[in-house]
């Protein structure tokens, strides 16, 4: 099944016409590395996009930096998602600052993220953002609305760690149509192989949907490049791709593929200062 204009226009009309938003803000993902494993990896020693994914990791060691991430869908030229985030500490306390839009100028979707995350000390990592959503929709406006994640890393043992994240704890809703943002409850584990390679397993259920399992693994070939390939039970998404950098530069790439819809490219780039 190839996707067509027709049945982007069809995909509009059934958001618009529908008594509620769940469609809106869909907990989407972000970094090449968080795509390519499956759309999951929140309990892996991984730091990119932290902020978005999972802020708790925010305290585990890192350096402050500027990350972006690119991704369009199914080979749909103006149907996009693009990030941008900022990790840096301020007083020593770890902290986030990023933005993200996904859609066109038909639908479009804003968020603005602020995090922080405490390290209280045995291996506990806790992370908090607040985030503004604004929704906007040709010819029918604008809605905004504020929403509050909690989340955790905990490492059990220097090859096994653990973490959940809790997005929209608050229940926003938007504008005054009070139009409901999902709750999304995630779940990840995270094993370490040896040194070479990574396993990860996701369980993730947002409002109205199903459970979905995600699975991936991670295997470095070398200290700068790995290899990252990643399941999504749900939707029968199959994923892989590729980390490398070295010194202040991170660059990765990430391909998924969907029986019906097709395939969707991602690219990430990373600076440490």
């Amino acid at each position: 099944m190839r996707v067509t204009p027709f049945l982007l226009v069809l995909f509009f009309v059934s958001i618009i016409s529908r008594q509620d938003l769940q469609a809106a803000f869909e907990f989407k993902g972000h970094g090449s590395n968080y795509m390519a494993g499956g759309s999951g990896g929140i309990a892996s020693a991984d730091v990119s996009f932290s902020l978005f994914n999972n802020p708790a990791k925010l305290s585990l060691p890192n350096r402050a930096g500027i990350e972006l991430f690119y991704r369009n869908y199914f080979g749909l030229s103006d149907w996009n998602q693009i990030s941008l985030a900022n990790q840096f500490h301020f007083y020593g306390i770890p902290l986030g600052l990023g933005i993200s839009r996904y859609g066109n100028k038909i639908y479009a979707e804003t968020e603005i993220r602020l995090g922080m995350a405490y390290h209280p000390g045995q291996n506990v990592h806790l992370g908090l953002t607040l985030n503004l959503y604004h929704l906007a929709i040709e010819n029918y406006g604008n809605a905004t609305g504020f929403g509050l994640d909690l989340a955790a890393y905990y490492e059990l043992t220097p090859a096994v760690s653990m973490a959940f994240v809790v997005s929209n704890i608050n229940e926003p809703r938007l504008g005054q149509s009070r139009e409901r943002v999902p709750v999304l409850l995630a779940a990840g584990l995270s094993y370490k192989v040896l040194s070479e390679a990574q396993l990860s397993f996701d369980i993730v259920k947002e409002e109205q949907h199903p459970f979905d399992y995600r699975f991936g693994i991670r295997y470095y070939l070398k200290p700068w490049l790995s290899v990252i390939s990643g399941f999504r039970d749900a939707v029968n998404t199959l994923s892989s791709g590729f980390s490398l950098g070295e010194s202040d530069w991170q660059l990765g790439y990430a391909f998924l593929y969907h029986a019906a819809l097709g395939g969707s490219h991602s690219l990430s780039v990373a600076y440490a200062f």
